[in-house]
């Protein structure tokens, strides 16, 4: 049995232990609830940008479809200078001759480009600029976010101070902003390659045209 002093001494020492592990519980369980709310918070972000991936990878196939068809109105074909000569004989039909000489045009005198070509070309291509940026900024924001739920082996206090860092970057960074505008980036991409459409239908069947704007 030990002097007053000695026990006051040991009751002192119980106390301070037992204040020691009420911090540390309180200050576990603050961390299990910050990273559940981070974990639930993130992975609603994830979840929308694996909603976008797929819809704009799909998109910027057709899209891509289109372009290559599109570019080939801005050349030739081979059967231009058919088409040339053609037009040279029927422009000298009512005097020819065996004779007759012919004065043939260069082969891509009579080649322009349409305008509703031109213009759907282009139209495609800013659609196809415009879902590439999205699929883009998705996968970078996923594999942003998932970095940000990488804790490591680290103590709870220096934990908490890492995700208030990382959570002012978060927010700072604007990604559950940018990630909300994505599909409305997606319906103006589908709108111009709606818009795109229709010019590339104009002079090949107009009614599909009018009914691809309707």
């Amino acid at each position: 049995m030990g002097t007053p002093i000695q026990s006051l001494g040991r009751e002192e020492d119980r106390i301070s232990l037992g204040e020691t592990k009420t911090r540390d519980t309180s200050l576990k369980e603050w961390t299990s609830r910050l990273v559940q709310h981070d974990t639930a918070f993130i992975n609603q972000i994830i979840d929308d940008c694996n909603t976008t991936l797929p819809f704009s990878a799909l998109f910027s196939a057709v899209v891509t479809a289109f372009i290559i068809e599109g570019i080939k109105s801005f050349q030739p074909t081979d059967q231009q200078p058919i088409v040339d000569i053609l037009l040279a004989l029927s422009s000298h039909q009512p005097n020819f001759t065996l004779s007759s000489s012919i004065s043939l045009p260069p082969s891509s005198s009579q080649f322009k480009v349409k305008s509703t070509d031109q213009a759907a070309t282009m139209l495609f291509l800013v659609s196809l600029t415009v879902s590439l940026f999205v699929a883009l900024y998705a996968m970078r924001a996923k594999q942003w976010l998932r970095e940000f739920l990488q804790w490591g082996s680290i103590s709870d206090k220096t934990a908490l101070r890492v995700r208030q860092i990382r959570w002012e970057q978060l927010h700072a960074s604007k990604v559950e902003l940018f990630v909300a505008i994505l599909p409305t980036l997606l319906q103006v991409s589908v709108y111009l390659f709606v818009t795109g459409l229709a010019l590339f239908l104009w002079d090949i069947n107009r009614p599909a045209a009018l009914i691809t704007l309707i």
